[in-house]
């Protein structure tokens, strides 16, 4: 199943599976960003544009859309290609960080940035933007630090915090290029034989959508152990032990 996010203007068309994660108990990790939390967009946008001097026309904020409907936060832009979102929920946030980080392209550089806060974040998409380069940049870093955020990037490949404890971005997101064939998805035989070597990883636990999600990156760059251990690392920050992650990659490699 794919998560659509399309953003307006000079933001790119993506499909992908990084919001399958979404509503799952161990998507976050227990370091929670300790920023301030704002009580509306405009507060957090007030905040942000006291450090950034954001733009004083900038353009429309872009459109993330969910197939499941679920809620996507409000957005303002500070600049043509730096957004502030806010978030009610701690899943709006989880899902709408998860589709943006993964607009990164590893193959070229290109990174995202982020200013992550409890209920909000600040991402800059210049790096990733479509089109002529940014008229300016914002210095996401002073950001972050002014309001005691966490200032963090994604490549598409791996996360690294810039400043503070442990980054909150995914390893590499599943994307339509690099998604399992169709039968894996299909069948049962992969789910069945997944939680017969790991019975922890009940349904209630962790629903099939996600084992497939996770299972996936086992098919991508298969041949390079580093970035297969990357992927396994990043699971295990997010709650599931050493012997769980590898039941999934290794029943998934059989099917890749």
């Amino acid at each position: 199943m794919s998560r659509l996010l399309r953003f307006r203007g000079l933001f790119p068309v993506l499909c992908c599976l990084a919001a399958a994660l979404t509503g799952c108990s161990v998507q976050t990790n227990s370091a929670e960003p300790e920023s301030p939390e704002f009580t509306s967009l405009t507060d957090a946008y007030r905040a942000v544009d006291e450090v950034a001097d954001c733009d004083e026309t900038p353009p429309e904020p872009p459109a993330v859309y969910l197939p499941d409907g679920g809620a996507t936060g409000e957005a303002l832009m500070c600049t043509g290609s730096v957004v502030l979102f806010w978030f009610e929920t701690d899943q709006e946030r989880s899902a709408v960080l998860y589709l943006l980080a993964s607009a990164a392209t590893p193959a070229e550089d290109k990174w995202v940035y982020f200013a992550e806060g409890k209920n909000w974040f600040l991402a800059d998409m210049s790096d990733v933007q479509v089109g002529s380069e940014p008229d300016r940049r914002v210095n996401v870093a002073e950001v972050a630090e002014a309001l005691g955020a966490r200032y963090t990037g994604a490549d598409g490949m791996h996360a690294e915090v810039r400043t503070g404890p442990a980054a909150t971005l995914p390893g590499q997101v599943p994307t339509a290029a690099n998604r399992l064939p169709d039968e894996f998805g299909k069948g049962s035989k992969f789910f069945a034989a997944v939680r017969e070597h790991a019975p922890t990883l009940t349904p209630e636990r962790v629903d099939d959508e996600q084992l497939l999600g996770i299972g996936s990156l086992a098919c991508t760059n298969a041949d390079d152990p580093q970035k297969q251990r990357k992927y396994q690392e990043f699971w295990i920050q997010r709650g599931f032990t050493e012997s769980e992650v590898q039941v999934i990659f290794t029943e998934a490699r059989t099917m890749c």
